[in-house]
């Protein structure tokens, strides 16, 4: 037999009164009701203790706290992502592919938008790419994404070199109609402006 849960009278045989002026469907209404109000509840203390819908206090004593990360003068979205690399760096075997998961995870990205490759030099990786759109919108600066992607890095492996990409619109007309095209560069971190890279 279904259950109705939107409408519990009718889980009653028919022998039992129905109408909504019955005894029997003012308690049920009344048990709804409150079931109801539980659920709700449940639903937006388990929302707020997402990570992504957590702010305050919450993401200070829950998450912060579990993973031994003060937030200092941090607002609670740049924080967030903080959190989510420490997380990652917790569980980040430091393999490149774990590596640029975490690091796609802490910038809310996707993995295909982020190079890191391995260098000539022994015990040192490039970063051959990561939109500079994505570390802005997140409100960060270069040295702050690269500092969270040595903490990532197993013991003794640091970045030899940096390359970030920027894209550029242009605006085209031919003839009456208008044409955009994009083209897509790259900069080197030491040629970038001195407040991306964290130097103001």
């Amino acid at each position: 037999m279904r259950v109705n849960y939107d409408d519990p009278v009718k889980n009653l045989p028919d022998a039992f009164r129905k109408d909504t002026e019955s005894n029997n469907y003012k308690l049920l209404q009344i048990n709804k009701i409150t079931t109801d109000i539980i659920e709700s509840g449940v639903k937006n203390l388990f929302g707020a203790l997402s990570l992504n819908n957590a702010k305050g206090k919450v993401l200070d004593d829950i998450y912060g706290s579990r993973v031994h990360l003060q937030r200092g003068a941090l607002p609670d979205e740049q924080y967030i992502i903080r959190l989510r690399a420490k997380m990652m760096q917790n569980i980040a075997t430091g393999a490149f592919p774990d590596l640029v998961g975490a690091l796609a995870y802490a910038l809310q990205c996707d993995k295909s938008e982020i190079h890191i490759v391995e260098s000539k030099v022994p015990n040192k990786v490039n970063i051959k790419n990561i939109p500079r759109r994505i570390i802005l919108s997140a409100g960060f600066t270069i040295a702050d994404v690269i500092e969270m992607i040595e903490n990532m890095l197993p013991m003794g492996v640091s970045i030899e070199a940096a390359v970030f990409s920027s894209t550029i619109q242009t605006n085209i007309y031919v003839g009456a109609a208008l044409v955009k095209t994009f083209r897509k560069f790259t900069v080197p971190a030491a040629q970038l402006p001195d407040e991306e890279r964290g130097f103001n």
